[in-house]
């Protein structure tokens, strides 16, 4: 894939302490570049900043999606960003479309 970036996150159970899965991203940089530089700061572990570490999983819709990542709250609510502290940022992509199993989005719900 041209313009793309690769990473991945561990996905862990804290309450019994393993390792469930590990999930393997694609980043479109060329496309949506703010958004995909959040994600890559969210996903690094730093010290008294917002990131990924300790945030759950909080709805699963079987078959269809699941939503996790609320660096704010863990349940949904949050919308904080990790690029210069700014609470939201104008959508990018217009253009890549959730046509297959496995697709992730950043969404922020107001």
């Amino acid at each position: 894939c041209v313009g793309c970036v690769w990473g991945c996150l561990d996905i862990n159970d804290l309450t019994e302490n393993k390792l469930l899965g590990r999930m393997i991203i694609e980043l479109y940089d060329s496309i949506v570049p703010k958004t995909t530089g959040n994600f890559k700061i969210l996903c690094q572990q730093r010290s008294n900043e917002l990131d990924y570490s300790g945030t759950q999983i909080f709805r699963v819709v079987p078959g269809l999606f699941c939503l996790a990542g609320d660096v704010e709250y863990s349940i949904g609510l949050g919308g904080v960003s990790a690029i210069n502290g700014e609470r939201y940022f104008d959508d990018e992509n217009y253009v890549l479309s959730h046509n297959a199993p496995g697709t992730m989005n950043s969404i922020v719900f107001y």
